[in-house]
């Protein structure tokens, strides 16, 4: 199957046009109505149809944040960046020796501080994360937040081209933090995107899943195992879903219909 990623891909102008000033300029485009800082979110990922938002039941949570809502802000940097000719997504492996959600995959990132804007966020804690600066990293915009199911907290987004994948080679990571960080071709997370259902007592929804094989490996804790296989489920899969439908939405065919409540 053609996921829109052919061997052309390989040649330096089709990765330059993949991550190139078009790309940018095209991102940008559709998602004019967003500033990187602004109090939109949804309780359901946006990528989804008005018929499908439309078709949700009627939650006891807004869709909207008000500006004196109590629930904490939190940016992640989805870092975009050629790796070996292949355009690739950057993510982190969580240290199995956190608190919370120890040894699941996700994108750099934390809460904001009194002060910040969502951008410098999510690059100041890249950058305590994995050492990635925000010399290294251009901008592109952020895209709509997503609300966590508890309704405590809310994640915007922020998408960025890594310039020089050869950065990758030189960071410092911050083990107490993360195991491992690695790329994953957007080829491959075409391939492997799936859905996962999900249903207790009350509510019953659907995911995307990405099980990927597929991976290049930049760093790794010392004396910690990491799998052949990278599973990437809950909001960093709705983050990327969200991400790919718009960086390929002629490769990556995922439908979606998503009742949360």
């Amino acid at each position: 199957m053609n996921y829109g990623l052919t061997q052309r891909h390989a040649r330096f102008g089709a990765t330059r046009r993949w991550f190139g000033v078009e790309a940018k300029e095209r991102f940008l485009k559709l998602f004019e109505r967003f500033c990187v800082d602004t109090a939109f979110y949804t309780i359901v990922p946006p990528v989804f149809s008005s018929q499908n938002l439309a078709a949700v039941p009627r939650s006891k949570h807004p869709r909207l944040i008000s500006d004196d809502d109590s629930t904490s802000g939190m940016s992640v940097l989805i870092p975009l960046v050629t790796v070996d000719q292949k355009p690739s997504v950057l993510l982190t492996k969580r240290s199995i020796h956190l608190r919370s959600h120890r040894g699941e995959v996700c994108f750099p990132g934390g809460r904001k501080e009194p002060g910040e804007s969502t951008t410098e966020t999510a690059l100041r804690e890249t950058f305590e994360e994995i050492g990635l600066t925000a010399e290294d990293v251009d901008i592109w915009g952020s895209m709509k937040s997503i609300i966590r199911r508890q309704a405590d907290f809310h994640v915007t987004p922020i998408v960025g081209h890594v310039k020089d994948e050869r950065v990758l080679e030189t960071l410092k990571v911050s083990d107490d933090e993360v195991q491992s960080v690695f790329t994953i071709p957007i080829e491959e997370l075409c391939k492997t995107a799936g859905l996962t259902k999900f249903k207790s007592k009350n509510i019953s929804y659907t995911l995307p899943l990405y099980d990927c094989t597929d991976f290049k490996v930049h760093h790794n804790a010392p004396k910690e195992y990491l799998h052949s296989t990278q599973r990437i489920w809950g909001l960093s899969a709705l983050m990327l879903h969200q991400a790919l439908t718009h960086l390929q939405p002629d490769g990556y065919n995922h439908d979606l219909v998503i009742k949360f409540f």
